[in-house]
C-alpha cells in the first residue's frame, strides 16, 4: 500500500518516484493499494490482479483528480486485473469523472462513491465480459444512485448497494428502483445496506435550540416502495438488508424505530428469496430504544419465513425483553434469542449486551489480567474466585452506573488481586446511598496496592415548562456526601467544583497511602471555571501529604500553593494542556471529570 497525506503539498513529487522504482522491481506484484495524487506506470507490474485507487489530493492545493492520467494508468494493466476499487476522492468540483473501462478479465468492481464516477456506458457485457461483483454506494437516495444506468449486464450475480434516506426530505418514487433488477436481472446475492438521517433543525424561536424532525409513516413510504421494488430477484444465494439509523440527536424513541421496522419489514416481505434474507438494524447513536409495539408485531408475522433479523446496539428494558420472548415463543416465530455465545450462522434475533446482563463462567489457570469495559453487560461474580482464576492480580471494571450498583452482587473473596482500576458515575441529584457501603471492595480484594479510580460527575439539564428550554440542576453541599463516604470507605487500603472537590479530597484524606496518590479534576465541557473557595482551600490543607493534585487556576490558587507547601501540578499557561480562554491573566481553559452541563 501506498499512501500520501492531505497536508503535504508535495507529497506526489516525493513519492511518485519511489513508488515507481518500487513497482519497477515487483513484476510478480498481485495485489496493490494507493492513495494518493499520482498515477504510476503500471505496465511492470504484468501479474497485477488486485488494484484500489483512491485519489488524494493535498488539503489546500487546487489539485484534482486527472481523468486522463487514470486512465493511463488503468490501460496498462487491462488484461490482468480482476478485481477494482475506486475509494471516494472527496473532490467533485470538476466531477463527476466519466471513465471508459474495458477490462476483459474483471469479475469484482466496487464503487465507493459512485457519484463521483460516470460508468454508465461500460457496464455492460461488451466492456466487463467477466464482471459478476458489483459494488455501488453513495450518500445519495438509491433512485438518484441509478437514474443514468441504463445498460444491462447479464453476468452480474452479485449486487452490494449503499446508499442513504432522508425522511425529511424524500420525495422519490420508490417504485423506480425496479430498474436494478430490470438492469441485472441474474443476481441472485444481494446486499443493501441503507443510513437513514434524522436531523435536529435550529429553533426560529430559540437560536440555542434545537427541533427534532418527528418521524410518521408516511415519510417512510418511499423506502417501503423501493424494497418492494427490488421482490423479483430470487436471491438463491442470500440477501442482506442492513438499516444505519442515524439519530442526529440525543434520544430514539421506541416509536421511530417500529415505523422504521414496520416499513423495512413490510418492504421486504414479499421478496422471492425472504427464506435467504437477513435483515439487520443498527442504531448509531446513544439512547435508542426497543419496544415491541402494534406496527412491528404484524410486520413480524408477515415476515415469519424470513431467515433472521438483528437489532444491534439498541436498549431494551426487562418487561419489554420478556413481552418480546414470550412473543416469539407463542407464535413460533423462525427467530429465537441466543445465548451469549451463539453459534455462527444460526437464525436469531439478536439485542445486544444493553438488553440484559449475560453470565460469564470464566475458567482460566493462567490469567492473570481481566478488563471489562461494561461490568453491567456481563456476570462474573461466581467466576471471580481464586478457584477460578488462581493468577489474576490485576482487574479492571468500568460501568456508567454507580460503584453501588456496580458492585452489589459480588460476593466472593479472591485474595490474589493486587491491582484494581475501576471506573463509575456519579448523578449528585438521585445517587442517594449510603457511599460507606464500598468498604465491600476493601474486604472482598484485600491484597490491592495500586488501586485507580475513575469518576463520572453527571450533571443534568432539565426541561423547563417551555420545551425548548432548560435549567441546571444546582448543586448542594449534601449532594456531594454519597461520594464523599465511597471514598471515606476505601481509605484502609466554581461552587459546584468547590463542593465536588471539597467533598473528593475530604473522602481520601484518612487514605492509608495518601502519600502515594494523585488526584486529577478533568471538566470535560467548556466553560468550566475554577475559584479558590473556602471548602477547597480547607480541603487542599487536610490533604497536603498527598503525592499530587492535578489542576489549572488563577494567581490566587498559585499563591495559595506556594505559601502552604502543597504538592499541586499545575500546568504551564502556554503548554498543550493549558489553552487560553481569555485575554485576562490567568483566564485558562480548566481541563484537568465533570461532564454534562456548560
Amino acid at each position: 500500500m501506498m499512501s500520501t497525506s492531505q497536508e503535504d503539498h508535495f507529497a506526489s513529487d516525493f513519492l511518485s518516484p519511489i513508488s515507481q522504482g518500487l513497482l519497477n522491481c515487483a513484476p510478480n506484484l498481485e495485489k496493490f493499494e494507493l492513495k494518493g495524487n499520482f498515477y504510476p506506470d503500471l505496465t511492470p507490474c504484468r501479474k497485477l490482479e488486485e488494484f484500489k485507487f483512491a485519489y488524494q489530493g493535498a488539503e489546500y492545493s487546487n489539485q484534482v483528480l486527472d481523468i486522463h492520467e487514470l486512465t493511463r494508468m488503468l490501460e496498462n494493466c487491462r488484461d490482468s486485473l480482476k478485481k477494482l476499487t475506486f475509494g471516494d476522492h472527496g473532490r467533485l468540483r470538476d466531477g463527476p469523472f466519466k471513465l471508459d473501462f474495458h477490462f476483459p478479465n474483471l469479475t469484482h468492481l466496487k464503487l465507493e462513491a459512485s457519484m463521483a464516477y460516470e460508468i454508465e456506458d461500460s457496464l455492460n457485457i461488451t466492456n466487463l465480459p467477466k464482471l459478476t461483483h458489483l459494488w455501488i454506494s453513495a450518500s445519495n437516495n438509491i433512485s438518484v444512485m441509478i437514474e443514468n444506468y441504463h445498460s444491462r449486464h447479464a453476468g452480474i450475480t452479485s449486487l452490494h448497494v449503499g446508499c442513504a434516506f432522508y425522511p425529511e426530505n424524500e420525495n422519490n418514487d420508490g417504485q423506480a428502483s425496479v430498474k436494478l433488477v430490470n438492469l441485472f436481472p441474474a443476481v441472485n446475492k444481494f446486499k443493501l445496506n441503507v443510513a437513514i438521517e434524522f436531523i435536529l433543525h435550529e429553533d426560529p424561536f430559540n437560536p440555542y435550540s434545537r427541533l427534532q424532525f418527528d418521524v410518521q409513516a408516511q415519510d417512510l413510504l418511499s423506502l417501503k416502495e423501493t424494497l418492494q421494488s427490488l421482490a423479483g430477484w430470487g436471491l438463491t444465494c442470500g440477501g442482506h438488508v442492513e438499516i444505519k439509523l442515524n439519530w442526529l440527536r440525543g434520544y430514539c424513541p421506541p416509536e421511530d424505530l417500529d415505523l422504521v421496522g414496520t416499513s423495512v419489514l413490510q418492504g421486504v416481505s414479499e421478496w422471492r428469496g425472504l427464506e435467504n434474507t437477513d435483515v439487520k438494524f443498527v442504531n448509531n447513536w446513544v439512547g435508542g430504544q426497543f419496544a415491541l409495539l402494534d406496527g412491528m408485531r404484524d410486520a413480524l408475522l408477515s415476515c415469519r419465513t424470513i431467515r433472521s433479523v438483528t437489532c444491534d446496539e439498541f436498549e431494551m428494558s426487562e418487561n419489554d425483553a420478556a413481552e418480546f420472548y414470550a412473543f416469539i415463543g407463542e407464535n413460533n416465530l423462525p427467530m429465537n434469542v441466543p445465548d451469549p455465545e451463539p453459534q455462527h450462522g444460526a437464525d436469531f434475533l439478536y439485542f445486544c449486551s444493553h438488553c440484559s446482563a449475560m453470565k460469564l463462567d470464566l475458567d482460566f489457570p493462567n490469567l492473570t489480567h481481566l478488563e471489562i469495559d461494561d461490568s453491567m453487560a456481563y456476570k462474573i461474580e461466581d467466576s471471580l474466585n481464586i478457584k477460578n482464576l488462581p493468577k489474576l492480580t490485576h482487574f479492571s471494571i468500568a460501568s456508567s452506573t454507580s460503584i453501588f450498583q456496580m458492585m452489589e452482587s459480588y460476593h466472593l473473596h479472591h485474595v490474589g488481586i493486587t491491582s484494581l482500576h475501576m471506573g463509575y458515575t456519579f448523578y449528585p441529584e438521585t445517587d442517594d446511598y449510603d457511599g460507606h457501603a464500598a468498604v465491600k471492595l476493601v474486604n472482598l480484594f484485600p491484597a490491592v496496592n495500586e488501586f485507580k479510580l475513575d469518576v463520572a460527575i453527571e450533571f443534568e439539564d432539565h426541561e423547563d415548562y417551555s420545551p425548548y428550554e432548560n435549567y441546571e440542576y444546582v448543586v448542594q453541599d449534601q449532594d456531594c456526601l454519597p461520594l464523599q463516604e465511597t471514598l471515606q470507605s476505601l481509605g484502609c487500603w466554581v461552587k459546584e467544583l468547590d463542593f465536588v472537590g471539597t467533598s473528593v479530597l475530604q473522602g481520601v484524606a484518612e487514605w492509608q497511602g495518601l502519600a502515594n496518590t494523585g488526584v486529577k479534576f478533568v471538566n470535560t465541557l467548556v466553560p468550566g471555571s475554577f475559584k479558590l473557595l473556602d471548602g477547597m482551600q480547607n480541603a487542599l490543607l487536610s490533604c497536603r501529604a498527598i503525592r499530587s493534585m492535578s489542576e489549572e487556576n488563577s494567581s490566587e490558587f498559585y499563591a495559595f500553593i506556594g505559601e502552604n507547601n502543597l504538592p499541586m501540578s499545575v500546568p504551564d499557561p502556554g503548554s498543550e494542556d493549558c489553552e487560553i480562554m481569555g485575554e485576562g491573566a490567568g483566564e485558562w481553559e480548566w481541563r484537568a471529570a465533570l461532564r454534562g452541563r456548560g
